[in-house]
């Protein structure tokens, strides 16, 4: 990625950017003779404070890649919160994604497939697609944050192209890439205070409120949606003391919520194992020299240092609490009523973590003694009773599924409710889904990621994903082309409801309505039954 930088800085408030000033609407047009025939064709031109960026016209769409909120953070600022671009008036070309975040290979390519883009930390960039026609309309603003465990995945992967939600919508649709890994996570006293990969997302949020009515967006109506760690870093933004200047409106699709943001003391822990693993000094310019590769694969060493035994699915670099943007548990702060203000879709896969358990082969072979003490690690004393609920309520052929199940119920169906259940009890509106939808092919069954093929209607780039397999052209277009209108409706108004769509009804207690997706897309009472409750009690 190549971006032409002036001496003029940028001039940060408080909350990190000077006041939408300057900004010039996406009207003017780059124009080429196009070789052999005479004909001339347009390319999208949006001028900001940082730089004039051409993109390319996609039939009725603009598109704007590898387009840079933030500094390059590389040298002194590897392992630094983002600095703010400076200045430019300079021409970028904006037609190629710029680099990904350094990750290694995800552990979910068992069931998503695999991911390719080259890796760079130069990564803090995003991809624009905004309706071309607007003539000077200013729409809503849907900003993507993806999913992978803070340790892999970017926004600039085909698997989540903004195209086709841009064109269901009439929205803008930004999808963003942020630091990963120990790059974006490792908090070591001298080094950093971690968070970075939050820090990285807020500051895009930062750029969308600056420079989004370039690309025909309006930054008075913004949308944040992620899922998986990208919910979590959502639901992060919603509770910080700068989230309502920021966006609207949040989507949350399967969050770990389950996943408490660390100490500061374990956090520091992890990095000084890490250091450790590397064989260099606990000290900024140590770490800073080693290179990158080096630093992927030593985050192994943390991974299996606090592994709770088999299966342990939890990633080597998590959030923490910094006293910045995570100052509490997450649940912890919406319960107290930090996202009251924020409507919200929330939603999970029915068997979250079917994926997880067929990627370690000691799940299929686990006896019954083995799942009473995984169980009984989690949840001590009430490990027993709950085993026993859950052979009650569901049956089941083996330990290994019943305690996927109850991974999938505590680590996100449980706290997705429950966050859920705030909103309704802080009179702000919540609509909950819950995703059904199995592949006929694999005995993934609803798994983790499952949605995501539907919802961004890239079925070409999701061809070679094992959890998609044998999906039958009426049942992904049924399922795509229903979600979308949900979510752009939502992002529009923070009402899914529009467009003659079956009512989504709110979640309230006690019916606890919550909209199914599968063949057949409706409404029904508590999906989830009982035993999230029973979660709740005993965690």
């Amino acid at each position: 990625m190549t971006f032409s930088r002036m001496n003029a800085a940028a001039d940060w408030t408080v909350s990190g950017f000077p006041a939408r000033l300057g900004i010039n609407r996406r009207t003017t047009m780059s124009s080429r003779q196009r070789r052999g025939t005479g004909m001339t064709y347009m390319k999208p031109v949006a001028t900001t404070p940082f730089g004039r960026f051409v993109g390319r016209r996609d039939g009725d769409l603009d598109v704007f890649r590898g387009v840079p909120y933030a500094q390059a953070p590389v040298g002194p600022r590897r392992f630094a919160r983002p600095e703010p671009l400076p200045l430019s008036d300079e021409t970028v070309d904006a037609g190629a994604d710029g680099p990904i975040p350094p990750q290694l290979p995800s552990r979910l390519e068992i069931a998503m497939g695999p991911s390719a883009g080259t890796q760079g930390e130069d990564c803090l960039s995003l991809t624009v697609w905004a309706p071309a026609d607007l003539g000077g309309e200013k729409v809503p603003v849907l900003v993507w944050f993806h999913g992978g465990a803070f340790m892999s995945g970017a926004g600039s992967l085909p698997w989540y192209a903004g195209a086709a939600l841009a064109r269901t919508g009439r929205v803008v649709v930004v999808s963003v890439n942020s630091r990963l890994g120990a790059l974006g996570y490792l908090r070591l006293a001298g080094v950093s205070d971690g968070n970075l990969g939050l820090h990285d997302q807020r500051a895009s949020l930062r750029w969308v409120q600056r420079c989004i009515a370039a690309f025909g967006g309006d930054p008075d109506s913004v949308c944040i949606a992620g899922q998986s760690a990208g919910a979590f870093a959502v639901l992060a933004l919603v509770v910080s003391e700068e989230g309502r200047s920021l966006f609207r409106r949040a989507i949350l699709q399967s969050g770990p919520y389950g996943l408490e943001p660390e100490p500061p003391a374990r956090a520091e822990e992890r990095g000084r194992i890490f250091a450790d693993a590397l064989g260099v000094r606990p000290q900024a310019e140590a770490l800073r020299a080693v290179p990158v590769d080096r630093l992927l694969v030593s985050a192994r060493a943390v991974a299996q240092h606090f592994a709770r035994g088999p299966g342990d699915s939890t990633p080597p670099f998590v959030p923490c609490l910094d006293g910045d943007l995570l100052k509490a548990p997450l649940l912890e702060a919406t319960a107290a009523g930090a996202a009251s203000w924020c409507p919200m879709i929330v939603g999970y896969t029915r068997e979250e973590c079917s994926v997880f358990s067929a990627i370690d082969p000691a799940f299929k072979a686990m006896t019954r003694d083995q799942l009473r003490a995984a169980l009984h690690a989690e949840f001590g004393d009430r490990a027993e009773a709950l085993m026993a609920e859950y052979e009650a309520l569901r049956g089941y052929r083996d330990a290994g599924a019943l305690h996927a199940d109850a991974a999938s119920d505590r680590r996100f169906i449980a706290p997705a409710l429950a966050l859920a259940r705030h909103q309704a009890r802080a009179g702000r509106a919540a609509f909950v889904y819950q995703f059904n939808w199995p592949s006929p092919a694999t005995d993934f069954g609803a798994s983790h990621c499952i949605e995501l093929p539907f919802l961004f209607g890239a079925r070409e780039a999701w061809a070679q994903a094992p959890m998609f397999r044998g999906a039958t052209d009426a049942d992904y277009g049924h399922i795509s082309r229903t979600m979308r209108a949900y979510w752009a409706g939502f992002a529009r108004t923070g009402d899914p409801n529009a467009g003659g769509l079956l009512a989504w009804p709110r979640y309230e207690e006690p019916a606890r309505q919550t909209m199914t997706f599968d063949r057949y897309i409706a409404p029904m009472s508590d999906p989830a039954g009982s035993t999230w409750r029973t979660l709740l009690r005993a965690s």
